[in-house]
C-alpha cells in the first residue's frame, strides 16, 4: 500500500510514552548519529521528518504560523489494513497510538495521502472524528485527509 500517514504536534509537545532516539552507527567504538529520531509502536516505526510546505498551506489560518514538527508512520501500515478492518478499527494499534500522541494537545493535525498524491478534504475534529475518518480513508474511500484540532479552552483536553 503507498500512502503517507503524519500526525503533526506542536515543537514544544511532550510525548510521554513513546522514546524517541537518534539512531547512531558504530564504528571503533565511536558513535555517529545517523538520520533523525525513531521510535516503535508496537509494529509501527515513526519517524520525525520534515514538515512539507504545501501541507501547512492548507491548515487554517491560526494554526499556519504555529512550529510544528511531524511524526511519520514509515512501516506497519500494511500489516495494521490486513490485521484490522473498519469495525475494528476503536481497538486497535493505531487507535491507541493516536490517543497517547493525540489526547493531551492543545493543537495537532495528521495527513493521510493514498498514493502520496492527492488532494486533501480537511477537516476540523477530535482525536475520535480523527478515527473514524481515518479509517475511512484506509478501509472504504481511499481518500486524502487533514484533519486538525485546536483547543481555544484554557483547560487540558484530558480534563474534558
Amino acid at each position: 500500500m503507498d500512502i503517507a500517514f503524519e500526525i503533526y504536534l506542536p515543537v514544544s509537545a511532550t510525548i510521554q510514552n513513546i522514546k524517541f532516539e537518534q539512531p547512531v552507527f558504530q564504528w571503533q567504538g565511536v558513535g555517529y548519529p545517523q538520520g533523525t529520531e525513531e521510535a516503535n509502536y508496537h509494529y509501527f516505526k515513526l519517524k520525525k521528518t520534515d514538515v512539507p510546505g504545501y501541507v501547512l498551506r492548507q491548515l487554517p489560518f491560526q494554526l499556519q504560523n504555529h512550529i510544528w514538527q511531524c511524526i511519520s508512520l514509515t512501516k506497519g501500515l500494511d500489516d495494521f489494513v490486513n490485521e484490522y478492518n473498519y469495525s475494528l478499527l476503536k481497538q486497535s494499534i493505531l487507535s491507541n497510538l493516536l490517543s497517547e500522541l493525540l489526547l493531551d494537545q492543545m493543537r495537532w493535525f495528521i495527513v493521510i495521502e493514498p498514493n502520496y498524491d492527492c488532494e486533501l478534504e480537511v477537516l476540523k475534529g477530535n482525536v475520535e472524528i480523527a478515527i473514524d475518518e481515518i479509517g475511512k480513508s484506509l478501509f472504504l474511500e481511499r481518500k486524502g485527509l487533514l484533519i486538525w484540532y485546536e483547543n481555544i479552552n484554557n483547560h487540558s483536553p484530558s480534563s474534558r
